[in-house]
């Protein structure tokens, strides 16, 4: 498999909540799907997003991360707002 390079996140406005609306969420999270799935091992631009609670931000293999990213130590779980993602472009 190819390495890609991951060195920016496309800054979205994401405001579901895990407690609020599924149908919400679902809206949100379209525009993450161009670039990530939630099917374990479907990759696409960026890394499948199966699993990612308890994971460290830019750690995924095969992948390569900015030095922005991985210096967040950023641990992927409900406390972390997915509207960071703009903060670590």
């Amino acid at each position: 498999m190819p390495r890609r390079r991951v060195s920016f996140l496309i800054g979205c406005p994401l405001t579901a909540n895990a407690e609020g609306d599924a149908a919400a969420g679902e809206k949100v999270f379209a525009h993450c799907a161009p670039c990530h799935s939630t099917k374990p091992g479907e990759n696409k631009l960026g890394p499948s997003l199966a699993g990612v609670f308890g994971r460290k931000a830019g750690t995924e293999p095969g992948f390569s991360y900015s030095s922005a990213l991985k210096g967040q130590n950023i641990t992927w779980g409900s406390r972390v707002p997915a509207s960071s993602s703009r903060a670590r472009r």
